[in-house]
């Protein structure tokens, strides 16, 4: 047999994935190609024959012609495709920087393993937990479509109008707000080189103390005094010129100093001066901040994707 028509047959061969099999298209491809160089040159040979397969195509293209039809998934899926992998990605990720935060190991089997995070190894993590997503997303759309019947799937209802109002939703912030966040930060600023903490306490002898230890006041105050220099350096960016991309990095910039927060290494310990157990509510409200600032989050980086696509057409 010739040597060089059996390897273009068995690479079309690769390339062909219909549910009838491939030995008759094969077949029909090899009939045609030897007929055709008889046909042209009145004999079959190794070098008529390279002619014809190099004239009859790329065995790609050869096995797209017998694909026709064949659909992997559906196009009617490829907003399914997107909107379920950013949805699964949202609860991915918010699941992953919970572990981050709190230490912890999640296990939601089959879909979920995350492990206990030291320092930034989910920096790498996330873009597999994303890769996971969309082939879990595009396995369960291919054995939809490989159904072949009419399935209707389930379409978030706040998914429906979520462009329109992306974009009804995008405003710059006024400047009253950047002069108001820059008056704040000023304040806060002399009153910590002043008193080295942002948080006081009145002692029994009416004297106005810190709240904490020195050291822990002083990184404490920090962390508040970057929050709201971020506000107000991007609220004059985005007065300036909008941009979502913007407000994404900011509210990243917040889970960091949180995370620096949650993983303060000193032992943070309050004045006792009143019966609440200052820790307990310290703790409880660091993490409705922290809830607070990974819905911004997600909430800024899914509507930046979105808007990216609208402009894209």
């Amino acid at each position: 047999m010739f040597k060089k028509l059996e390897q273009y047959l068995e690479e079309i061969d690769h390339y062909l994935d219909t549910k009838e099999g491939t030995e008759d298209i094969i077949s029909e491809i090899k009939s045609h190609i030897l007929e055709k160089t008889e046909h042209e040159f009145g004999e079959i040979n190794e070098q008529n024959l390279d002619k014809i397969i190099e004239i009859y195509g790329h065995p790609a293209k050869v096995a797209e012609k017998y694909l026709e039809g064949v659909q992997i998934i559906s196009p009617v899926f490829k907003k399914h495709l997107f909107y379920y992998t950013g949805l699964l990605f949202l609860i991915h990720f918010s699941m992953t920087l919970w572990a981050w935060f709190s230490h912890t190991t999640i296990t939601v089997f089959p879909l979920f393993f995350i492990p206990r995070f030291e320092k930034f190894q989910t920096l790498l993590y996330l873009p597999m937990a994303f890769i996971f997503d969309v082939g879990l997303v595009g396995i369960v759309l291919y054995f939809i479509t490989q159904k072949n019947k009419k399935i209707r799937l389930p379409w978030p209802g706040f998914l429906k109008n979520f462009k329109t109002r992306a974009v009804k939703e995008k405003q710059r912030p006024k400047l009253i707000y950047f002069f108001v966040m820059t008056v704040l930060f000023g304040v806060l600023l002399v009153v910590f080189l002043k008193f080295h903490t942002l948080f006081f306490i009145y002692s029994d002898n009416r004297n106005i103390e810190s709240l904490l230890d020195p050291v822990t006041s002083v990184f404490l105050s920090i962390c508040l005094l970057l929050l709201i220099a971020a506000e107000a350096v991007v609220s004059l960016i985005r007065y300036l010129r909008d941009s979502d991309w913007i407000l994404l990095i900011k509210n990243a910039f917040v889970l960091m100093v949180f995370w620096a927060v949650w993983n303060y290494p000193g032992e943070i310990s309050f004045k006792e001066a009143t019966d609440f157990n200052l820790m307990t509510g310290g703790t409880i409200l660091l993490a409705v901040l922290t809830v607070i600032a990974v819905i911004n989050f997600i909430e800024s980086l899914f509507k930046a994707i979105v808007r990216r696509r609208i402009k894209q057409g």
